[in-house]
Order: structure tokens, then sequence, then C-alpha cells
């Protein structure tokens, strides 16, 4: 039996595979570098195909970003939503969460990419603060100001506790993209993120109780 040519093959592909094979580009040669053309071949379909679903490199940026952190944190806000747990025990969820997300799955090249393509594309940059990092800051920033009201963490300001708890997750996101394979001593993600957060919300907790000025 005569095996159909790929594309015809390939042609029905889904937008989700389009946008699986986008991100792999992106990770492979950055940005700016990646080609329709390359993104249409790992996907395995025309590129025709691919501007049935995406009008260009921006859009299947966006939808990646949906597709892998959006959808989660949303996951995490009903999670978190349908429970009272105590302030110190959520924020361990979110980060852990948010962070082991970012650490062990194709989304964690999105920090790298946007670091390195904030110049010379600055729409796709406002459109991840606005769509993920302001909305994941608040999330964090809501946690730590209800553990101060409780007397569970320090008096600090709830936004700058969100960027310093979340400032090193993005720093090692963007390690593993970048610098991890010539790394000498190379350290395991999940243990990493478990010490992050015993350090960083032992830290909270000192002086925990006081009240601010």
């Amino acid at each position: 039996m005569t095996q159909e040519p790929k594309w015809r093959r390939r042609s029905e592909a889904r937008p989700e595979e389009i946008v699986e094979a986008a991100l792999a580009v992106f990770s492979e040669r950055g940005f700016a570098a990646a080609r329709l053309e390359d993104i249409a071949r790992r996907a395995g379909v025309t590129k025709g195909t691919l501007y049935l679903y995406f009008d260009d490199k921006q859009a299947l940026f966006k939808a990646a970003v949906q597709t892998h952190i959006l959808t989660y944190v949303a996951e995490v806000e009903d999670h978190l939503s349908q429970g009272d747990a105590p302030a110190p025990m959520v924020l361990r969820a979110v980060i852990g969460g948010i962070g082991g997300h970012l650490l062990s799955q194709p989304a964690g090249v999105i920090p790298k990419l946007l670091v390195a393509e904030a110049g010379n594309f600055p729409d796709l940059v406002r459109f991840y603060m606005d769509a993920v990092i302001k909305r994941g800051l608040g999330l964090i920033g809501r946690t730590v100001e209800r553990g101060v009201a409780e007397g569970d963490f320090a008096p600090i300001a709830p936004n700058v506790a969100a960027r310093l708890l979340m400032a090193p997750v993005a720093m090692m996101a963007i390690w593993r993209h970048s610098l991890a394979p010539w790394d000498p001593d190379p350290v395991d993600p999940d243990e990493w993120l478990a010490a992050h957060l015993t350090v960083t919300l032992a830290g909270l907790a000192i002086g925990k109780g006081e009240k601010t000025a």
C-alpha cells in the first residue's frame, strides 16, 4: 500500500499541535529567529494550514501562554477559592505549584524568551505582564496580605513580598534554558524549589504578629 504524503496526512492537525510545535521552535531558535515555515514543518502541516488558525508568531506565542500558563493559573485560583487554609499553606501551594510547573514543563522557556526579546517585541511583554505577571503577583500578594493580617507573617508590603517570592523562580526557569547545560554542579529543580519555600516562608515568619507603624 502506498503511504500518503506527509502533508496530506497532517493537514487536519489541531491548533494545539501547532502551538506545541511553535513552543519547541521558539525554545530552540528564540522568538525573533523562529520562522513560520519551521513551525509548520515541526507540526507536520503546510504553512497555509498554520494560517488557518494563527495570523502570525505573536498569535502563536499568546496561544502558548494561554495553553501552558494561564490555564494552569486558573486551575490554581479555582482550587484555592474552594478552601480556607492558613496563608503559609496557601503560599506554599501557590509558589510550589506555579514554580514546579515552570521548572518542569515546556512553558519554562517563556520567561527566557521574554527577557531576550523584550526590546524587540514590547507588545508581547505588555501582554504577558497583564495576562500573567499581574495576575500571579496579585494572587501571591493577597495571600501575603492575609497572612500579615492574621499574624502568620511579619509586616511586609504584599507587592514587595510577591516579587521576592517569584523572582528566584523566574531566574531558575531562565537558568534551566540558558546556562544549565554548562553548570558544573547542577541542582535538582524539585530540591531547589523546596529549599526556596523553606527559606522564604521562614523569613516571612520572623517578627510575625508585630504591628505595622
